[in-house]
């Protein structure tokens, strides 16, 4: 901690990748708040599809059944407990709901439910993998992450990129990557199932609301979470610092 609080006295300038990083240097290494900039990280996938072809992916969803995808390693931590209950209580509301599990194995006490679908680790350095991954998140409807503790989780940048609004807390970095209404919804971590479902509820219910959040989510890819966007913008930090 020493180490770090001395650096960032001698730094000129101090880049994080989130809200909650940046106020942390401030509030517990004591970091000069005038040096200290955020640019989100960008997603690790990327997304070449025009306009059109996202409009397009998000035309194809089925307003009669609500598609979630849970995308994670750590079934606990990235909240796949409460995505589980989350869908649940969906079809015990009437909406047809289904939860596609990449990346663990649910940990459930009885048997696994018929609206759950695991998939298991799907490995994104492979060209049948990336393109696997890409068309479960152009399917669904949310990328639904409920963690209990993250920094910056890429994933959300990459639902992002293909159109898919994202579902997750107010924790860490999360809320410097999703906006509530823009690019999905954050919810705290001491979770209320209902209130993740009236959220969907609503939107299902007036669907063209609906779309118009999975293009605005898009939008927010293009605009600040990828890395042309993020290189632009730590490049100007510097020139600015060059030129100071």
């Amino acid at each position: 901690h020493l180490m770090e609080r001395k650096a960032l006295q001698k730094a000129k300038l101090a880049i994080y990748a989130s809200e909650w990083a940046a106020q942390t240097a401030i509030e517990y290494y004591q970091a000069d708040p005038a040096k200290v900039k955020v640019v989100p990280f960008g997603a690790n996938i990327e997304s070449s599809k025009s306009i059109y072809e996202i409009k397009e992916s998000i035309d194809a969803r089925p307003s009669s059944q609500c598609k979630l995808l849970f995308l994670a390693v750590d079934w606990f931590r990235k909240g796949g407990d409460v995505a589980l209950e989350v869908v649940r209580e969906l079809n015990n509301l009437g909406l047809n709901a289904e939860l596609t599990v990449v990346g663990c194995q649910p940990v459930v006490q009885d048997s696994l439910p018929s609206f759950v679908k695991p998939l298991g680790f799907i490995s994104k350095s492979t060209k049948e993998g990336k393109e696997k991954i890409d068309r479960l998140i152009a399917e669904s409807h949310f990328l639904i992450l409920p963690s209990l503790a993250d920094c910056s989780p890429i994933v959300l940048c990459e639902a992002n990129s293909l159109g898919t609004p994202c579902l997750s807390t107010k924790v860490g970095g999360i809320p410097t990557i999703i906006r509530d209404n823009i690019n999905g919804r954050t919810f705290e971590t001491k979770f209320n199932v209902r209130e993740y479902c009236d959220y969907i509820i609503q939107l299902f219910s007036n669907y063209n609301h609906y779309k118009q959040l999975a293009l605005s989510s898009f939008n927010e890819y293009q605009s600040r979470l990828n890395w042309s966007v993020a290189g632009q913008s730590v490049r100007e930090l510097l020139e600015t610092l060059r030129l100071s």
